[in-house]
C-alpha cells in the first residue's frame, strides 16, 4: 500500500482518517543539566514519560488507573530500542511518578 492509499497526504479516504485520528495530548517538559523529562497525558487515559539523557532515551507508558504498561530504552547511536528489565523499569517508573508529583505540587 502506498502512502497516499493509506489516507496520508493527498488522496486519502475519510474512513481511514476517522479510524486513525490524532490523539488529544497535553505535554509538559523540564530540563535539568543534561536530562530532559517530558510527560504527556494522552486522551485522558494514558501517560507517557520520556527521560532523555546523553546517549539514551527511556520511555514509560502507563494508564491512569493501571500503572506501568511498557518501558523501553532507546539508544540512538546504535539505532536500537529494547524493553527495560521489569524491576529496573518499575523502579525508574516510580521515580518518574514522584518527580512529576513534586513538579505538579509546586
Amino acid at each position: 500500500m502506498r502512502w497516499h492509499e493509506r489516507g496520508c497526504g493527498t488522496g486519502g479516504t475519510d474512513d481511514y482518517r476517522r479510524k486513525h485520528r490524532p490523539a488529544d495530548a497535553l505535554q509538559r517538559g523540564f530540563r535539568e543539566d543534561e536530562v530532559l523529562r517530558i510527560a504527556q497525558f494522552i486522551d485522558g487515559e494514558y501517560v507517557l514519560f520520556m527521560v532523555q539523557r546523553p546517549g539514551e532515551v527511556q520511555l514509560y507508558l502507563s494508564t491512569v488507573r493501571g500503572g506501568l504498561r511498557k518501558a523501553l530504552v532507546s539508544i540512538p547511536a546504535r539505532e536500537a530500542v529494547a524493553p527495560l528489565e521489569a524491576t529496573e523499569a518499575e523502579s525508574n517508573f516510580r521515580r518518574e511518578v514522584l518527580y512529576w508529583e513534586d513538579k505538579v505540587a509546586r
